[in-house]
């Protein structure tokens, strides 16, 4: 536990304390601390997230994504751009189908919990005709046994393919390639009986949430979140995080969150890669500085990052990973604005999800103590009295508190 009430009501510092519980079109904010604090939330198409049902659940433009697959508590969903180059992905009669079996759309309840949102094959194959980019391409397909408790299901990207074996539970199927740009057959193939939502073929590593298309291939614009703040000389940023293996094949890592100014040119940030390395990033161009705090499991995870013009550090898990100095010298005094997801709204999101985050910018080095943070990033068990609850999500008014599981 951090006592973080000096820090957050001094006059020279300042604060957002952000556990991502509500939103709006165009806003992500809190209700809990009651202490207003919000962002600015972009996405210029619809998107989906796992709803607190665990159905999934289609938002509308700019509303950011508080998605509950992995908690029953509000986690922020961050996605990179993708398109999905098969069209009418819910209607096969414009597709190519073939096989002695038969398939009729429109036939049972999707993952999306709508009626007669999804089709049903029996013994059938579908596929389309994609010129696809090239490089990583990924097909998935959320599939679910109609009939026996298992069947089986083979996802094919040209002379590529994989089998799976389909449960009697809703879930989603992927197969990934790296490949050159030829036009290609891709599809699936259903042995026995199954029930089959929104397939989907995208030049990605990894598949991401569902992209409707119908008569023409669907898009899902980028997620960018940000915040302007007021320049300071000492800055920490705290994230409260969920890491997700796998989330990227590429050498350069993906963004958690930053602090920048406004461009690519200045900024700190905290990535992950494919294998959950945690990463911090100073760069200032053209001088880059990469601290990397090694390889984390999957689950939660609490960093902090403080940061001036000559020092830089880490902590993660109650541990001080990193004490360095800023050899980038990236400078304290053109940072104005903050990004959850991304680096000044550029970059990819990453698959992890973020549970909480505090930000905090002073004029002077009164920002907590190396021992107030390794507290503060501590995975501990939580004090006993605790007055509020919303999920996971622990806040308490006794001596100004703010407690993170």
């Amino acid at each position: 536990m951090t006592n973080l009430y000096p820090y957050l009501v001094n006059k020279n510092i300042d604060s957002i304390v952000m556990f991502p519980n509500a939103w709006k079109a165009g806003k992500l904010y809190n209700i809990y601390p009651t202490t207003l604090n919000w962002f600015t939330a972009q996405r210029n198409s619809q998107a989906y997230r796992t709803g607190a049902d665990k159905l999934l659940d289609l938002r509308g433009n700019n509303e950011p994504r508080l998605d509950y697959e992995y908690s029953d508590c509000p986690e922020l969903f961050m996605e990179k751009y993708s398109m999905n180059f098969f069209q009418y992905t819910n209607n096969f009669d414009f597709w190519t189908t073939s096989g002695g079996g038969s398939y009729t759309n429109n036939a049972g309840t999707g993952p999306d919990g709508v009626v007669d949102s999804a089709a049903l094959f029996d013994n059938k194959v579908a596929l389309q005709g994609v010129d696809f980019p090239g490089g990583y391409t990924t097909l998935s397909i959320w599939a679910k046994s109609a009939v026996n408790p298992t069947c089986s299901m083979n996802l094919f990207i040209g002379g590529d393919q994989q089998f799976f074996t389909v449960t009697d539970e809703w879930q989603l199927y992927s197969f990934t390639i790296n490949t050159g740009d030829t036009p290609s057959n891709c599809g699936f193939g259903i042995v026995d009986t199954a029930y089959v939502w929104n397939p989907q073929l995208e030049e990605s590593e990894y598949a991401t949430s569902s992209i409707y298309s119908g008569d023409f291939q669907g898009e899902r614009a980028q997620d960018v979140i940000y915040k302007d703040i007021t320049v300071k000389n000492y800055y920490l940023a705290y994230f409260d995080i969920r890491l997700v293996g796998g989330a990227t094949i590429t050498n350069i890592f993906e963004a958690i969150g930053s602090m920048n100014n406004n461009s690519l040119d200045k900024y700190i940030a905290l990535g992950t890669s494919k294998t959950n390395e945690l990463i911090v990033n100073l760069y200032n161009n053209p001088t880059n500085q990469v601290i990397n705090t090694g390889t984390y499991a999957d689950g939660i995870h609490k960093v902090a990052i403080k940061w001036s013009n000559s020092s830089v550090k880490v902590f993660v898990d109650g541990v001080l990973e990193a004490d360095v100095s800023n050899t980038a010298g990236l400078p304290t005094n053109t940072t104005n604005r903050l990004d959850l997801g991304t680096i000044a709204g550029n970059y990819y999101p990453v698959r992890d999800r973020i549970r909480g985050f505090i930000y905090m910018g002073a004029a002077t080095d009164i920002l907590p103590t190396d021992a107030e943070l390794i507290q503060l990033t501590l995975l501990a068990p939580l004090p006993d009295f605790i007055i509020s609850q919303v999920g996971e999500y622990m806040v308490t008014q006794e001596d100004n508190n703010i407690i993170t599981e």
